[in-house]
């Protein structure tokens, strides 16, 4: 708002105010209090025209509040189907139905609800129960945070779930993701809603930053994910395990994969990723990989939905006890091998789909930085170190304790007395009292 001022060549003062809508309205005063009054009551009227969004923070719940953010914000992201995922379970907790981002055939991102219950296949309902059942009580404490007013989340509230959700199993990563959301969406409220006098409660709280990921899948790891696969229901999972490793593409741009954007003869792909549509180039076994999938009669190479890939991808990684792999990885597990098999930073960049070549390079740099093959090469050329000596027998005693030398008291001088053993101990005895007899000390020697 700008103070009453003055105008050369004018008398008294001058006021201007402009409203939220752009609207401009200026008037003249005898003196500059009557100026300052009249701006006050412009601004009071204009803000509370205005007003807060929702009724401010004292009026909304917190599951609503973050439905409403869906809307406005999470469609513009590059992860909103992930965010949407975590926004479910606190808007239905509300009462409200579940959320999902549909893309129209211009590409366009759309929010509309979805069924509240969902029938799953029993395989993927009963892992999905399991994973509910090992969280129980970080869901409980998410379902009271989403009733509460916003205004009376506090930041213990934020802290007890992080801590919660730690001891059930959340990786570090889910937390951060989790308590970002959080903080966006508060942030957001204060900037751009008019919740004034409203505190952050995740303000305080510091998100970690993510480590690099470098992923390698061991021979016998990924015969036990080959193995896991072919005992899956659904045939098209195994083909998009399979291009999602040699193609290295994300879920959201596998499943926009359709045949009428896809040729095989130049292996190239239009595809959507990162917000955008790009031309991915296909590599030879991803060829061959759509080559033998059958078309049912949908444009679309797959046709199922990301909530079907993850609940597949959890049964499959639980068989073949890879349970710290998740499906994002296998886009990793494919650039880590093209770097290990030597592709230069510029076409490994192009393969992902990446703008520049920063995270070409950490893949490059770590698969040179990786030693274990260059060690395994090298310990055949290194000479075995004699073995050590055993502290203890085959029959698990330990080792006889080394025999110390037995040494004579000392004697008085003049007089002759005989040494006598009796229970590994020497002690001098008078003559009269050295004994021969059966169970009598024996005498070994005789000093003067």
């Amino acid at each position: 708002m700008r103070k009453p001022f003055r105008i050369k060549g004018r008398s008294g003062w001058h006021a201007e105010y402009k409203f939220h809508d752009g609207q401009v309205q200026r008037l003249s005063f005898s003196s500059e209090a009557s100026a300052t009054s009249w701006l006050e009551q412009l601004k009071a009227q204009d803000e509370s025209a205005q007003g807060p969004a929702f009724g401010g923070p004292s009026r909304i719940t917190l599951g609503r509040f973050l439905g409403e953010y869906a809307a406005m914000y999470t469609l513009g992201k590059e992860g909103c189907a992930q965010e949407l995922d975590r926004i479910n379970h606190y808007a239905q907790a509300a009462g409200l139905p579940r959320l999902k981002a549909v893309r129209d055939e211009l590409g366009r991102l759309q929010l509309k609800t979805a069924p509240t219950s969902m029938a799953l296949p029993s395989a993927f309902q009963k892992h999905r129960d399991a994973r509910l059942a090992k969280r129980a009580q970080t869901y409980e404490l998410i379902h009271a945070l989403a009733r509460k007013k916003v205004s009376d989340v506090r930041t213990d509230d934020i802290r007890l779930l992080m801590t919660t959700g730690k001891r059930e199993g959340w990786s570090d990563s889910s937390i951060q993701k989790e308590v970002a959301l959080l903080k966006a969406a508060f942030n957001s409220a204060i900037k751009e809603m008019n919740w004034h006098g409203f505190k952050n409660p995740c303000a305080g709280i510091p998100l970690g930053k993510s480590n690099t990921r470098f992923v390698v899948v061991t021979p016998a790891q990924m015969a036990r994910l080959a193995q896991a696969l072919s005992e899956c229901d659904n045939p098209q999972f195994w083909p998009l395990v399979d291009l999602a490793i040699h193609s290295t593409l994300r879920m959201d741009s596998l499943l926009s994969l359709k045949w009428s954007q896809t040729d095989l003869e130049t292996r190239r792909a239009r595809v959507w990723g990162k917000g955008k549509w790009h031309d991915a180039q296909l590599p030879r076994r991803a060829v061959e990989i759509l080559q033998r999938m059958p078309r049912s009669g949908s444009d679309n190479v797959f046709t199922m939905t990301p909530n079907a890939v993850n609940m597949a991808w959890e049964g499959v990684r639980e068989k073949a006890e890879l349970h710290g792999l998740t499906f994002r990885d296998l886009r990793h597990v494919g650039a880590t091998a093209y770097a290990k098999a030597g592709l230069d930073v510029h076409a490994l960049k192009r393969l992902l789909g990446h703008t520049t070549t920063r995270m070409a390079e950490v893949y490059v740099n770590l698969a040179h930085s990786d030693v274990l093959d260059a060690l395994d090469n090298a310990s055949e050329k290194v000479q075995e170190l004699s073995p050590m000596p055993p502290t203890q027998h085959a029959h698990g005693k330990q080792k006889h304790p080394r025999k110390r030398a037995i040494v004579a008291p000392k004697q008085p001088a003049g007089n002759v007395y005989y040494v006598q053993r009796n229970q590994n101990k020497l002690k001098l005895v008078q003559p009269d009292e050295a004994k021969t007899d059966k169970g009598a000390p024996r005498v070994v020697a005789a000093t003067r």
